[in-house]
């Protein structure tokens, strides 16, 4: 109320993680692929710390993703998967807060 600055955050050139992870350009789509054998994740979470892919429906079950560290890229996969919806666990670390834990969809 007394114009005060309370609280801020940084700012982030818009291409630094674009020149970091350059790499991750040519990787495959992301999201959600159905193959024979079931499904396979991908995300783009760079500055993540871990994430987890939570599978909703018929057999409800968290898979810990794999990072690709010259991509960002985080993948995971699941045989016999045909139906059901998913999210992802996405733990980062935001300043002046410390690690979070977001569930966010693709």
């Amino acid at each position: 109320d007394a114009g005060r600055v309370l609280a801020h955050t940084r700012l982030q050139h818009a291409a630094a993680l674009d020149a970091l992870y350059a790499a991750a350009e040519t990787a495959p789509d992301l999201g959600v692929a159905l193959d024979r054998r079931g499904a396979g994740w991908r995300v783009w979470a760079p500055t993540a710390r871990r994430v987890d892919l939570c599978l909703h429906g018929p057999a409800p079950r968290v898979l810990g993703m794999a990072r690709e560290a010259r991509t960002g890229l985080w993948t995971a996969r699941a045989d016999g998967v045909r139906d059901g919806f998913y999210s992802y666990l996405v733990e980062l670390h935001v300043p002046g807060h410390g690690w979070v834990r977001n569930r966010v969809t693709d």
